[in-house]
Protein backbone atom coordinates (compact mmCIF):
# COMPACT_ATOMS: atom_id res chain seq x y z
CA UNK A 1 0.00 0.00 0.00
CA UNK A 2 1.34 3.43 -0.71
CA UNK A 3 0.79 6.55 1.35
CA UNK A 4 -0.87 9.34 -0.29
CA UNK A 5 1.35 12.48 -0.56
CA UNK A 6 -1.10 15.28 0.38
CA UNK A 7 -4.34 14.39 1.82
CA UNK A 8 -4.63 17.46 3.75
CA UNK A 9 -3.89 16.77 7.38
CA UNK A 10 -4.41 19.59 7.56
CA UNK A 11 -6.03 16.98 6.10
CA UNK A 12 -3.52 15.26 3.94
CA UNK A 13 -4.45 16.55 -0.15
CA UNK A 14 -3.40 15.23 -3.16
CA UNK A 15 -0.47 12.78 -1.85
CA UNK A 16 -0.24 15.65 0.45
CA UNK A 17 -4.19 15.38 6.21
CA UNK A 18 -4.46 16.42 6.02
CA UNK A 19 -2.42 11.81 4.72
CA UNK A 20 -1.03 8.43 2.79
CA UNK A 21 -3.52 6.74 0.35
CA UNK A 22 -6.54 6.10 2.24
CA UNK A 23 -4.08 5.99 5.51
CA UNK A 24 -2.86 9.64 5.09
CA UNK A 25 -6.30 10.44 3.57
CA UNK A 26 -7.77 10.07 6.59
CA UNK A 27 -4.37 11.65 8.45
CA UNK A 28 -5.21 15.38 5.95
CA UNK A 29 -6.52 15.72 6.06
CA UNK A 30 -5.58 16.19 7.74
CA UNK A 31 -5.59 13.27 12.64
CA UNK A 32 -6.15 10.77 16.00
CA UNK A 33 -2.96 10.54 16.56
CA UNK A 34 -0.82 8.89 19.34
CA UNK A 35 2.19 11.20 18.97
CA UNK A 36 1.15 14.73 20.10
CA UNK A 37 3.49 17.60 20.52
CA UNK A 38 2.55 20.91 22.54
CA UNK A 39 1.76 24.28 21.37
CA UNK A 40 4.17 26.91 22.15
CA UNK A 41 2.09 28.84 24.70
CA UNK A 42 0.84 32.12 22.90
CA UNK A 43 -0.16 35.60 23.78
CA UNK A 44 -3.13 34.27 26.50
CA UNK A 45 -5.15 37.47 25.35
CA UNK A 46 -5.31 36.14 21.73
CA UNK A 47 -4.65 32.73 20.94
CA UNK A 48 -7.34 32.21 18.84
CA UNK A 49 -6.78 35.01 16.91
CA UNK A 50 -3.53 33.02 15.70
CA UNK A 51 -6.10 30.70 13.72
CA UNK A 52 -6.64 33.97 11.25
CA UNK A 53 -3.63 32.48 9.38
CA UNK A 54 -5.64 29.43 8.09
CA UNK A 55 -8.82 32.19 7.03
CA UNK A 56 -9.48 32.47 3.61
CA UNK A 57 -9.53 30.74 -0.22
CA UNK A 58 -6.00 28.74 -1.22
CA UNK A 59 -4.79 27.03 -4.24
CA UNK A 60 -2.74 24.76 -3.47
CA UNK A 61 -0.01 22.55 -5.29
CA UNK A 62 1.10 19.60 -4.51
CA UNK A 63 3.76 17.26 -5.21
CA UNK A 64 4.09 13.74 -3.80
CA UNK A 65 7.39 11.71 -4.59
CA UNK A 66 8.70 8.31 -5.25
CA UNK A 67 9.29 6.89 -2.40
CA UNK A 68 8.30 3.61 -0.32
CA UNK A 69 5.11 5.03 0.50
CA UNK A 70 4.28 7.04 -2.36
CA UNK A 71 4.13 7.50 -5.83
CA UNK A 72 5.42 10.44 -7.56
CA UNK A 73 2.56 13.07 -9.32
CA UNK A 74 1.37 16.42 -8.81
CA UNK A 75 -2.06 17.06 -7.81
CA UNK A 76 -3.29 20.87 -7.10
CA UNK A 77 -5.95 21.62 -4.25
CA UNK A 78 -8.41 24.27 -3.17
CA UNK A 79 -9.10 24.97 0.38
CA UNK A 80 -11.84 27.18 1.68
CA UNK A 81 -11.40 27.99 5.00
CA UNK A 82 -13.85 30.76 7.54
CA UNK A 83 -14.43 31.03 11.22
CA UNK A 84 -17.77 29.05 12.30
CA UNK A 85 -20.44 31.44 13.75
CA UNK A 86 -19.41 31.94 17.75
CA UNK A 87 -15.37 31.96 16.38
CA UNK A 88 -14.21 29.53 18.48
CA UNK A 89 -13.72 26.98 15.33
CA UNK A 90 -11.85 27.87 12.30
CA UNK A 91 -12.86 24.95 9.72
CA UNK A 92 -11.13 24.28 6.11
CA UNK A 93 -13.06 22.27 3.37
CA UNK A 94 -10.38 21.01 1.41
CA UNK A 95 -11.01 19.57 -2.54
CA UNK A 96 -8.30 17.94 -5.15
CA UNK A 97 -9.16 19.67 -8.44
CA UNK A 98 -9.07 16.44 -10.24
CA UNK A 99 -8.31 12.57 -9.65
CA UNK A 100 -6.62 11.77 -6.73
CA UNK A 101 -4.34 9.39 -8.53
CA UNK A 102 -3.34 7.03 -5.26
CA UNK A 103 -6.99 6.92 -4.39
CA UNK A 104 -8.31 7.05 -7.64
CA UNK A 105 -11.15 9.75 -7.03
CA UNK A 106 -11.56 13.22 -6.35
CA UNK A 107 -10.82 13.93 -2.49
CA UNK A 108 -12.74 16.37 -0.20
CA UNK A 109 -11.55 16.58 3.01
CA UNK A 110 -12.41 18.43 6.52
CA UNK A 111 -10.06 20.13 9.07
CA UNK A 112 -11.02 21.72 12.59
CA UNK A 113 -8.58 24.01 14.62
CA UNK A 114 -9.22 25.14 17.95
CA UNK A 115 -7.38 26.48 20.78
CA UNK A 116 -7.98 24.72 24.23
CA UNK A 117 -7.41 27.28 26.98
CA UNK A 118 -7.08 24.27 29.57
CA UNK A 119 -4.68 22.52 27.94
CA UNK A 120 -3.12 25.81 26.28
CA UNK A 121 -2.24 23.57 23.22
CA UNK A 122 -4.32 24.00 19.53
CA UNK A 123 -6.10 21.01 18.04
CA UNK A 124 -6.87 20.09 14.50
CA UNK A 125 -9.46 17.05 13.58
CA UNK A 126 -9.69 16.03 10.16
CA UNK A 127 -12.79 14.29 8.85
CA UNK A 128 -12.87 12.37 5.51
CA UNK A 129 -16.18 10.47 4.09
CA UNK A 130 -15.11 7.42 4.10
CA UNK A 131 -11.98 6.81 6.99
CA UNK A 132 -12.10 7.28 10.59
CA UNK A 133 -11.92 10.82 12.15
CA UNK A 134 -8.27 11.95 13.42
CA UNK A 135 -7.40 14.13 16.12
CA UNK A 136 -4.20 15.44 17.01
CA UNK A 137 -2.62 18.45 18.83
CA UNK A 138 -0.61 21.09 17.25
CA UNK A 139 2.67 22.22 17.65
CA UNK A 140 2.61 25.85 16.93
CA UNK A 141 5.84 28.18 16.78
CA UNK A 142 6.56 31.15 15.48
CA UNK A 143 4.69 30.60 11.18
CA UNK A 144 5.21 27.31 12.14
CA UNK A 145 2.26 24.89 12.87
CA UNK A 146 3.48 20.49 13.04
CA UNK A 147 1.37 17.79 13.22
CA UNK A 148 3.02 14.56 14.55
CA UNK A 149 1.47 11.44 14.53
CA UNK A 150 1.65 7.77 13.80
CA UNK A 151 -0.12 5.18 11.55
CA UNK A 152 -0.12 1.61 11.27
CA UNK A 153 1.49 0.16 8.16
CA UNK A 154 2.34 -3.41 6.92
CA UNK A 155 2.27 -4.59 10.67
CA UNK A 156 4.38 -1.76 11.66
CA UNK A 157 4.20 2.11 12.91
CA UNK A 158 5.14 4.78 10.84
CA UNK A 159 5.79 8.06 12.57
CA UNK A 160 4.63 10.73 10.55
CA UNK A 161 5.21 14.99 10.66
CA UNK A 162 3.12 17.66 8.37
CA UNK A 163 4.26 20.92 8.71
CA UNK A 164 3.08 24.12 7.55
CA UNK A 165 5.43 27.34 7.57
CA UNK A 166 3.29 30.43 6.55
CA UNK A 167 6.00 32.25 4.59
CA UNK A 168 3.76 35.63 4.57
CA UNK A 169 -0.23 35.84 5.03
CA UNK A 170 -1.03 35.16 1.59
CA UNK A 171 1.29 31.66 1.28
CA UNK A 172 2.20 28.12 2.64
CA UNK A 173 4.75 26.16 2.49
CA UNK A 174 4.38 22.47 3.40
CA UNK A 175 6.51 19.55 3.44
CA UNK A 176 5.21 15.71 4.69
CA UNK A 177 7.89 13.15 6.38
CA UNK A 178 8.09 9.66 7.04
CA UNK A 179 10.03 8.09 10.16
CA UNK A 180 10.38 3.91 9.97
CA UNK A 181 12.35 4.32 12.89
CA UNK A 182 10.93 6.36 15.51
CA UNK A 183 11.98 9.69 14.14
CA UNK A 184 15.81 8.77 13.80
CA UNK A 185 15.63 9.26 9.83
CA UNK A 186 12.93 10.83 7.94
CA UNK A 187 11.64 10.31 4.52
CA UNK A 188 10.38 13.34 2.38
CA UNK A 189 6.81 12.50 1.14
CA UNK A 190 5.46 15.12 -0.36
CA UNK A 191 5.62 18.95 -0.60
CA UNK A 192 2.74 21.52 -1.15
CA UNK A 193 2.85 25.44 -1.83
CA UNK A 194 -0.09 27.21 -0.83
CA UNK A 195 -1.20 30.73 -2.04
CA UNK A 196 -4.42 32.48 -0.68
CA UNK A 197 -6.56 34.82 -2.95
CA UNK A 198 -6.75 38.42 -2.68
Amino acid sequence: MKIAAWAPTMNLPGGVRVLLGSAISAAALAFAFTISASAATPDSAAPLDRLNAWQGHWTIASESKETPYSHAYSISWTADCSWMPNRSYMICDFQSDGVDPESGAVQNNLSLFTYSQAEKAYHHMGITRDQKPLYEKMDVVGDTWTDQFEIPYKGKSLYCRDVYTFTSPSKFERRFEISADQGANWTLVSTAVGTKSP
